[in-house]
């Protein structure tokens, strides 16, 4: 007589993806999810001192924002 063979796999599938769908969060509308409880292991700190070629480079501003300020305060000081 011929064996009955019965595939259980896709039953055990779908169980398994049933059950791995209550597990996943939902996906947002925008497709994607975020979870901000990240910690970095490595603590920094925003203090940067600017190397002298940055400081170089940033004398130009310094000046214009120096001459702009100067000539603001005496143009606009007889308004106010």
């Amino acid at each position: 007589m011929g064996t009955i063979e019965t595939d259980t796999t896709p039953c055990i599938d779908s169980k398994l993806e049933a059950l791995l769908s209550k597990m996943r969060p939902p996906v947002s509308k925008f497709g994607f999810k975020v979870n901000f409880d990240h910690k970095f292991p490595e603590k920094w700190t925003q203090k940067h001192r600017p190397t002298l070629f940055q400081i170089y480079n940033m004398i130009g501003t310094i000046w214009r924002y120096v001459v702009y300020s100067i000539y603001n305060n005496f143009t606009y000081s007889n308004i106010h």
